[in-house]
């Protein structure tokens, strides 16, 4: 199996604060990564420099094998086609209806027209158990649960080859940590994306990874299979999934 996505050395600072140091990540085709690791490790930000959101102080970042760094804009405009993401909060713009929610970035950047665009919405509103009235409605009359439906439907409306999830469970109650980790392992597989996924929800990481990396201060400690996570001797890794106050992390 390819390589979708290949990140080396990665390095990002904000100032004097160093979050990423030599962070590495490699994600096959059709594959469903999570990056787990407590607030502050450099989750966020690591998707953000690969997505092209933050421009990383150097490293590697490959997408198909080509180095997103050496691109041109428009080169990398083309790269940026293949990502959908779903941000933490969402990220709706509470001054559109759903439906312009969802189709905006093929509204601005393909030209796609009115009513080509609500029908697309309403039919990425069905892949995640939403009916077409949601098409017309606004950011601010939903539920929490319905906006990180809407913001779902929205990540893979573009039919990407990659999706990148931040922290798509976070402020929900269990059932619907439940509905929205089923609805994303569903999409990915019928889009055949790659998904990276950054969570500290450890019940949402068993439903959803195939592989795992570990991020702790900016570096990434442990990678393995789900299978392996469980059986590691990795003192950090143990500590964390289980939810330990005795170990190497220590609360800040």
């Amino acid at each position: 199996m390819s390589i979708k996505i290949n990140v080396k050395n990665l390095k990002k600072s904000f100032g004097k604060h160093t979050v990423l140091k030599d962070f590495d990540l490699s994600v096959k085709k059709g594959e469903s990564h999570v990056i787990l690791g407590g607030s502050g490790s450099g989750k966020s930000v690591s998707l953000k420099c690969i997505i092209g959101l933050l421009k990383p102080d150097s490293g590697i970042i490959e997408i198909d094998g080509h180095d997103t760094q050496k691109m041109s804009a428009k080169e990398f405009e083309a790269i940026l086609r293949k990502f959908g993401m779903l941000f933490q909060g969402g990220a709706l713009f509470d001054s559109l209806p759903v439906w312009e929610n969802i189709s905006f970035s093929l509204i601005n950047n393909q030209g796609m027209g009115k009513r080509q665009a609500i029908d697309l919405a309403v039919e990425k509103l069905a892949s995640v158990g939403l009916g077409e009235d949601v098409a017309y409605k606004y950011p601010a009359e939903l539920s929490g649960g319905m906006k990180k439906r809407v913001s779902l439907a929205r990540a893979i409306a573009p039919n990407p080859e990659i999706l990148f999830f931040d922290e798509p469970t976070a402020g929900l109650d269990p059932i619907m940590c439940t509905t929205i980790d089923s609805l994303i392992t569903k999409c990915s597989k019928e889009l055949g994306a790659t998904t990276v996924t950054i969570t500290h929800d450890i019940a949402s990481l068993r439903r959803i990874a195939d592989t795992v990396s570990m991020l702790y201060k900016g570096e990434v400690i442990w990678t393995g299979s789900l299978k392996e996570m469980d059986k590691s001797k990795n003192a950090y890794l143990q500590q964390f999934i289980h939810g330990s106050t005795d170990g190497p992390i220590k609360a800040s």
